[in-house]
């Protein structure tokens, strides 16, 4: 017989070991990917749940080389002089091909229902492919050398702690060695051939007891924390190109050592917002040439503290904030009923100081007095962008590449209401540069039949259900949005303007990215 033979006759015999294993596998599979579905705008049952069944797979393909455990003596008596090499073959082939393929395929299957162009399904898999193949790798290595599920399971909770106490201890271990990418996926792909070895050796029981777990479950863990700490998948929204002419002022420096916190307020309408900024240190920014229709956000911005003696000090502002918010796209050519949309044109930046730098501040040397503050660094520039226009009464359903949006009337003891359903895959919505999904936020208009005037639909609600999909890391997103007409322009939702009025919903799209640099003299005192 054959090596190939030998190989489909092994594979054979145990997919029919294991087929009550992987037919209840297919099932549950089967029902996360309806809970995916975009046409099923509510969810079976939440995502935290669904993705349980990404546990399932592992727990699948320990036990189906537990079935004929390595490690067992008796593991290969009475059966057929099959070598170690083709038993292996056959386990992995059915757990990866039988368990992992399949959840690949309902994972195009899913994209392809979102409208997700076909281009992007390689780029896309790639990252949820391999994370989901690592666990699995991991979990088949480690009970090759065992002799029942409990213990593949504790190994499994040593995995895990081990996992988190390494990356308690060495929180920057990867960053500083600052592995290129092709070097970190070569030394992704060393320790995956080096699990595959730990099995292989499982597999030929040629290694002491204790010996093959120990080197699996260390291989695994080196294995997880590359992966994890290594560079960042590529981001398509921080390759875009840099937006010229966009520059921050720093009007003003507060130093107030008795606040610790920082605190935004908005108006209940959102037309004017009222920033109540409570911080050690607060700047005041104000951004200049921004293009029409933009919106501002902090990226990565560094501050630089230059005291009276010389010294300076250097922090990082991490916190995503809002510089900048422009008119809204509703207001071109037409009146509003009631009030205008908020407009950013400063923001307040507050700055939580480590205790070195506060006790500095506090000091009564002439030297410690802060002289000037310096910003650098880069923001994310976004620009409104239609998403859809569609009938303002009734339901309807739009889609487009990455986004499905069924809309609704109904009402309820405050009278009637606007109710939109989105379906996103947030991964293409962001890889591919699509740029059209709300990500959370979501501005919608009602245009009167003539175009001529719009009201604001503010947001009364929102509910967002993530992580909704096949394999983990490639999800889709439900999100749950429900409007009224703003209460300001007199309008209530069933007022005769409303006939044949139009919807608009805006979204924002990633234009690129702005280098800034600002400094501020502070004066004595």
């Amino acid at each position: 017989m054959t090596g190939v033979a030998m190989l489909w006759h092994q594979l054979r015999y145990d997919a029919r070991r294991a087929r009550t294993l992987v037919l209840a596998t297919w099932a549950l599979m089967a029902l996360a990917a309806w809970n995916a579905w975009p046409t099923t705008m509510q969810p079976i049952w939440p995502a935290v749940v669904g993705n349980l069944y990404a546990a399932a797979l592992v727990l699948v393909a320990v036990l189906i080389v537990l079935a004929a455990a390595p490690a067992r003596p008796d593991a290969f008596h009475g059966g057929k002089p099959v070598p170690p090499t083709v038993r292996l073959g056959s386990t992995l082939l059915l757990a990866f091909g039988g368990l992992l393929g399949a959840a690949a395929v309902l994972t195009v299957v899913q994209w392809a229902a979102y409208d997700a162009p076909p281009r992007c399904f390689p780029a896309q898999l790639a990252a949820p492919m391999g994370t989901m193949a690592a666990w699995m790798l991991a979990g088949v290595a480690l009970a090759s050398h065992a002799r029942s599920i409990a213990a593949v399971l504790g190994q499994g909770v040593v995995l895990l702690v081990g996992l988190l106490l390494v990356d308690l201890a060495l929180p920057s271990w990867a960053e500083g060695l600052a592995l290129p990418r092709g070097r970190w996926l070569l030394l992704q792909a060393l320790l995956a051939g080096l699990l595959l070895l730990t099995t292989r050796r499982g597999y030929q029981r040629r290694w002491a007891p204790g010996v093959g777990t120990g080197v699996a479950g260390m291989t695994a863990l080196a294995l997880f924390y590359v992966a994890t700490h290594g560079p960042a998948a590529v981001d398509a929204w921080r390759t875009l190109p840099t937006v010229p002419g966009v520059g921050l002022v720093i009007d003003a420096v507060q130093v107030d050592l008795a606040q610790r916190a920082a605190i935004s307020a908005f108006s209940e309408d959102g037309a004017k917002e009222d920033d109540l900024v409570r911080a050690p240190l607060v700047v005041q920014l104000r951004v200049t040439g921004a293009p029409a229709g933009a919106q501002l956000w902090s990226d990565s911005l560094q501050l630089s503290l230059t005291w009276a003696d010389g010294r300076t000090t250097l922090m990082s502002l991490t916190d995503e904030r809002e510089l900048y918010r422009s008119a809204v796209e509703a207001a071109e050519g037409r009146a509003w009923r009631g009030t205008p949309p908020r407009v950013r044109l400063a923001a307040r930046v507050p700055v939580m100081l480590p205790d070195s730098v506060r006790a500095r501040l506090a000091a009564a040397g002439p030297g410690a007095r802060l002289v000037r503050v310096a910003l650098s660094g880069r923001v994310k520039v976004l620009r409104q962008r239609p998403v859809v226009t569609m009938p303002y009464g009734g339901a309807a359903t739009w889609r487009a590449p990455g986004l499905r949006l069924v809309t609704t009337m109904a009402r309820d003891s405050m009278g009637p209401r606007f109710d939109l359903a989105s379906r996103e895959l947030p991964g293409w919505r962001e890889r591919g540069g699509l740029g059209r999904g709300f990500d959370g936020q979501v501005n919608s208009y009602a245009l009167n039949a003539a175009g001529t005037e719009a009201v604001r639909l503010p947001q009364d609600m929102v509910a967002a259900n993530r992580g909704l999909g096949i394999l983990p890391g490639a999800e889709g997103e439900l999100r749950r949005f429900r409007f009224r007409p703003d209460p300001a322009s007199g309008l209530p939702a069933d007022d005769p303007w409303f006939t044949g009025a139009q919807l608009l919903l805006l979204g924002w799209e990633r234009v690129g990215t702005a280098m800034v640099a600002a400094t501020h003299a502070v004066p004595p005192g």
